[in-house]
C-alpha cells in the first residue's frame, strides 16, 4: 500500500515539476501582448516604441551610445 502511494506521488509530481518553468513562461508570455496594448492605450506608446531603437543604436555603434545618451524622442 505505502509503495502504491508513493508510486502514485512521484507519477503525479514529476511531470507537474518538469513542466512548470514551460507552463509559467508560457503564460508570461501570453500576458506580455496585453500589458503592451494597456500601456500604449494609457499614452506610453512612443516611450514603448523609442526602446527598440535605443538596443539597435547600442549593438550598431556601442562607442557613440556612453550612458543614456541616445535615448532621444522619436518624431
Amino acid at each position: 500500500m505505502v509503495f502504491g502511494f508513493i508510486a502514485a506521488w512521484y507519477i503525479t509530481t514529476i511531470p507537474l515539476v518538469v513542466r512548470a518553468p514551460h507552463l509559467l513562461a508560457a503564460a508570461g508570455r501570453r500576458g506580455e501582448p496585453r500589458a503592451d496594448q494597456q500601456s500604449a492605450t494609457l499614452g506610453f506608446a512612443p516611450g514603448m516604441a523609442q526602446v527598440p531603437h535605443h538596443f539597435q543604436a547600442r549593438q550598431l555603434h556601442p562607442a557613440a551610445c556612453p550612458g543614456e545618451s541616445c535615448l532621444r524622442p522619436i518624431r
